[in-house]
């Protein structure tokens, strides 16, 4: 395996890597369990107990084999026991953190109600040190079910996949963890590049501030120290600006693209009368996403975009990567078939894939997992769930795009719907009030209303028909002119085209497996190499030679389940050569 350029603060399978300490207490591991299906767990206070009568493997939901259940009846409420030997410490605290738990988690410390998170996608975290005793047994509930204004991805909606839906994912998904910290401590920290003044722009919430607290934040850059500002502490949320330009290298600054993924190492230090209280490594980039016309800009740089979509599942533990390697392996094999980016669809990762993004090169687009039915209780469960998710994945240089919506999922009437279109604004506008500095688009696939970068979906299975569609763009994206596919329109009317990049963001999708006769995919299936490869290219080249489209996302990176549709199988075998692949992404 080829040797990774890893930032200084590097620990492998850290969950947050963005914001590393060295105390780092992982929970992963087997937990007792119970199904709740009547619902009397609250009644009988099973937050009280000391066991229960199954055993699963965290952080595998009940569904998968991983977890050692692999259990598909579902079951709206489980719960979870953990016993955690823990001897406290003066001036220290103890904070519990999930990297992600579906949907409504409840998690209680020697029978004590700690806190409550609603969502299935982002970190939270509770400080549980009045709760401890030498002796500690954590209870978890959890609470799913099969609501439709749910934002759930490519969940299914009932007990058996259909289409391009799948296993329903109950409870605890990614990693539960524990750190220890001062009284004092850093408890966010975001950064953004102020490309124009080769800075970085740092923003941090402190806890529990006091007169005597400074904060040192310093950057290096293999090795060389490049900057450190201190400041004091005068209000709990903050921001500091670090100049990274060095004076001493010929290029000023190292800038990050996917084929040169500079990273600045980063030393955060909360300082208490001078001493230092709380130690986080971290890391950061110089980045910058814009437009000139319909070229998408990398740092002023134009660049043609040639990715593939991925919904991030795997064998055996569905939406759960097993290990850093796991993830390592796929984007070194996104890379070695050609690409420069992934869209990652439905799914909001583990933040470790965003962080070997970071590493290794590669842009993401992110993507809120869908709700199914529009009504008030889906905006408010959207909004609050999407702007978390801005929030915690902001930093990383690799995301490049916010996608708020897929196909009109949730929003179906926002072709007319004026109440739709707004929730569709509101979306946009709010993350654009989060993060200015990456692109944002309202509705991927169809009925845009305000996008920065246009995107399509279309299925074509030839060049010819790619080219007739799409070689007048400024045509093709009038609303006069609809989509091939379920016949919707580029905008939602009241919308129209002001020039932006187009990229069609969905494509090829070639069902291609062994013949199983309930396997689904687009169009129709090859049953050859030979067959796949000259459609493959066929409709590349198509895209290829409409000299107005900014680049292409290709559907799929892995087969899922019974959708047979990717460049690998699920368990990460190629379909087709990759050196092939390699040669027609390079053209």
């Amino acid at each position: 395996m080829q040797q990774l350029n890893l930032p200084k603060c590097h620990i492998d399978n850290y969950p947050r890597p963005q914001m590393v300490r060295k105390s780092f207490i992982n929970l992963n591991g087997e937990w007792d369990f119970a199904f709740d299906y009547e619902n009397v767990g609250d009644k009988e206070k099973w937050y009280k107990k000391t066991s229960f009568d199954k055993k699963i493997i965290v952080p595998y939901v009940y569904q998968t084999k991983a977890s050692g259940i692999n259990e598909q009846k579902p079951c709206e409420n489980v719960w979870y026991l953990k016993k955690l030997s823990y001897s406290k410490k003066s001036g220290k605290r103890l904070i519990l953190n999930f990297e992600g738990a579906d949907y409504v988690t409840k998690v209680y410390v020697n029978g004590e109600l700690v806190g409550t998170h609603r969502g299935a996608y982002t970190r939270f975290s509770f400080d549980i040190t009045n709760f401890l005793k030498s002796e500690n047994i954590i209870v978890v509930k959890c609470e799913d079910s099969y609501d439709r204004y749910q934002p759930r991805g490519k969940q299914r909606c009932a007990d058996e996949n259909y289409g391009c839906w799948y296993t329903d994912t109950t409870g605890i998904w990614k990693t539960v963890w524990a750190e220890e910290v001062s009284l004092s401590f850093v408890k966010t920290l975001t950064s953004s590049s102020s490309f124009c003044e080769d800075a970085v722009i740092f923003e941090y919430e402190v806890a529990n501030i006091s007169e005597d607290l400074s904060i040192e934040i310093s950057a290096s850059f293999r090795g060389q120290k490049i900057a450190s500002v201190e400041k004091k502490i005068v209000q709990k949320i903050d921001k500091l600006t670090l100049n990274l330009l060095n004076t001493k290298d010929w290029w000023g600054v190292q800038w990050w693209y996917h084929h040169s993924p500079n990273l600045y190492d980063v030393e955060i230090l909360l300082k208490k009368n001078g001493k230092i209280i709380d130690e986080i490594g971290s890391y950061t980039a110089i980045s910058r996403y814009t437009t000139r016309g319909q070229e998408i800009l990398v740092n002023n740089d134009p660049v043609y975009f040639r990715m593939v979509l991925d919904q991030g599942y795997f064998p055996d533990s569905d939406l759960t990567p097993k290990s850093d390697e796991e993830i390592i392996q796929d984007v070194r094999l996104m890379k070695e078939m050609g690409f420069n980016g992934v869209r990652k669809h439905q799914k909001i990762e583990d933040e470790r894939f965003y962080y070997y993004c970071d590493v290794m090169g590669l842009y993401a687009w992110c993507e809120m997992p869908s709700p199914y039915e529009f009504r008030d209780e889906e905006v408010e469960r959207v909004m609050d769930e999407w702007l978390e998710i801005v929030r915690q994945y902001k930093s990383h240089p690799s995301i490049m795009t916010w996608v708020c919506f897929n196909e009109s999922w949730g929003i179906m009437h926002v072709l007319d719907d004026k109440k739709q279109q707004a929730f569709t604004l509101s979306a946009y506008y709010l993350v654009k009030a989060l993060d200015q500095t990456k692109f944002v688009i309202s509705n991927d696939g169809w009925e845009h209303t305000k996008s920065d970068i246009v995107t399509i979906h279309d299925y074509a299975s030839c060049g010819s028909e790619m080219v007739r569609k799409y070689g007048n763009i400024e045509e093709r994206c009038a609303n006069s002119v609809s989509q091939s596919r379920s016949n919707r329109q580029v905008f939602a009317n009241g919308y129209h085209y002001e020039g932006q990049p187009v990229i069609l963001s969905e494509y090829a999708g070639i069902a291609f497996s062994g013949g199983e006769k309930e396997a689904w995919g687009y169009g129709d299936r090859v049953t050859t190499v030979e067959q796949y490869l000259k459609r493959y290219e066929d409709t590349t080249d198509g895209i290829y030679a409409c000299k107005s489209i900014s680049g292409f996302c290709v559907t799929q990176l892995t087969d899922v389940m019974q959708e047979i549709n990717g460049l690998l199988t699920i368990d990460r075998k190629p379909k087709l050569p990759i050196e092939e692949l390699k040669r027609i992404h390079s053209k």
